[in-house]
């Protein structure tokens, strides 16, 4: 991003901050008419979550997939958002493919993989895509693998390691994981 598209974006996420909408929209769309996929960007994160605008999942869809196609990946992980949204597992496993170097797609896809949504069941694969997405800062993922390591779910069983993964997801305030790992420190 230039400094120009920054200046401009920053204009517009100050101009909602202080309910300017439509002033925030029109700096946003005269950019977006010059091709910023910045502010395509942006304009399909408004329209997806309907926040200041009316939510269009149409219009979000495809302004997100021309922000991506013009270049910017983060694009493809909304998108898979919006797609998992509307239950189009193929669609959102596509998107996460896209942008594989944010970890959160990674995680996604592996939890396409896991419950089989979109895709084949592999509860290995999604155990390496969670490991990825781990090794790379989601710790959403952290949970994923403590729990695959201890019941042996995908991957060779290995309480241990499990329990450490889980530690890890509570130290990180991961919601929801203290009820497995409680339930696994009462059947030790």
């Amino acid at each position: 991003m230039n400094n120009k598209e920054f200046e401009e974006i920053s204009k517009a996420r100050n101009m909602f901050k202080i309910n300017k909408v439509e002033e925030a929209i029109e700096v946003l769309e005269n950019m977006a008419q010059k091709k910023s996929k910045y502010a395509i960007f942006e304009l399909g994160k408004i329209y997806k979550e309907g926040v200041y605008v009316k939510k269009d999942l149409l219009k979000a869809e495809n302004l997100l997939l021309l922000s991506g196609n013009l270049g910017y990946e983060k694009s493809f992980y909304i998108l898979g958002q919006l797609y998992l949204e509307k239950k189009e597992y193929r669609n959102a496993k596509r998107s996460f493919e896209k942008n594989k170097s944010n970890p959160y797609s990674e995680y996604e896809l592996g939890k396409l993989y896991y419950y089989g949504k979109g895709c084949s069941i592999s509860h290995h694969k999604a155990f390496v895509l969670f490991l990825d997405s781990a090794k790379n800062g989601c710790v959403l993922a952290s949970y994923m693998i403590g729990y695959q390591y201890y019941y042996g779910d995908g991957i060779r069983m290995n309480k241990e390691k499990g329990k450490l993964y889980l530690i890890k997801a509570i130290r990180k305030r991961v919601p929801d994981y203290f009820n497995i790992y409680n339930r696994i420190q009462t059947n030790c």
